[in-house]
Formats: C-alpha cells, structure tokens, sequence
C-alpha cells in the first residue's frame, strides 16, 4: 500500500474488520502474554539456535491481519524521526492522530522487529500498540 492509496483505502475499509483487529488486540492484552525469550539451546552436535523472540500465536495472528488489511505501508519508516519519539513517549495521545499517522505507526512497529529483535514485544508491553488498535477502530468505526 502507498501512502496516496492509503486515504481512500482506509475510508472504504469494512468497519468490521477495524473491530476484529482491536478484539484480537484486546485478547492479547487479557491474556497477557506477548513471547519469551528462548534461551540458547543446542540441537544437534553441530547446530545451535540462538536466543531469540518466539511471540505467541495472536501476536503471529496480529502480524497476519496488519498485513491483510494493507495497513502496513511502504515509506521510509527508519528515517520517520517523529514516530519513533511518538513511540517512546508514554503520554502521548493517539485519538488525536490522523488514520494515516496511526498506520504509519503500525507499520515502523512490525517493520523495526526485522532489526530489533523484541521491538513488538516492548510496543505491546508499554500499551502502545493497544492504544493505535483503539484510535485506529474508534476513528474508523463512527
């Protein structure tokens, strides 16, 4: 999706599907549990698998539905200074942003796990990623 699509795209989406990408987020948060570190484990004699994130299967799910409802957008996430401050600011009110902002924050979250391994983990953990989910499902379902 391309951010001049992106307007359109949005404003014709099924609210249904708003509301099944925030029950699926509020699921999460209930459940509380996000992923875990798998600790180094040997294998085999000659394989190791090294410490990493295994999410648990809503978080998959999470990832799947972004991607399905052509909400993650190609822009260059890694240069979008004001996202990342956004992200890191624990007060910082998402019902006031625009659809496409709140989409372009969606996207720098599930891009940056590529990079930096944990970085959804932490988004879901510190709220933000619930706080999106409900700007984005409150601004699209009135």
């Amino acid at each position: 999706m391309t951010l001049e699509k992106l307007p359109a795209h949005l404003d014709n989406m099924d609210p249904d599907l708003w509301m099944r990408l925030y029950e699926l987020v509020r699921a999460i948060y209930i459940e509380n549990e996000f992923g875990k570190i798998q600790e180094t484990q040997k294998r085999t004699k000659a394989y190791l698998e090294f410490p990493h994130w295994e999410y648990t299967e809503k978080i998959a799910d999470f990832n799947r539905m972004v991607y399905a409802m052509d909400i993650v957008i190609g822009f260059d996430w890694l240069e979008w200074k004001e996202g990342q401050a956004m992200l890191k600011d624990p007060s910082q009110d998402y019902s006031q942003l625009d659809g496409i902002t709140l989409c372009k924050l969606i996207t720098l979250i599930v891009r940056a796990e590529r990079f930096y391994e944990g970085y959804l983990n932490n988004c879901f953990e510190n709220g933000s990623v619930l706080k999106i989910v409900t700007a984005l499902k409150d601004h699209y379902n009135e």
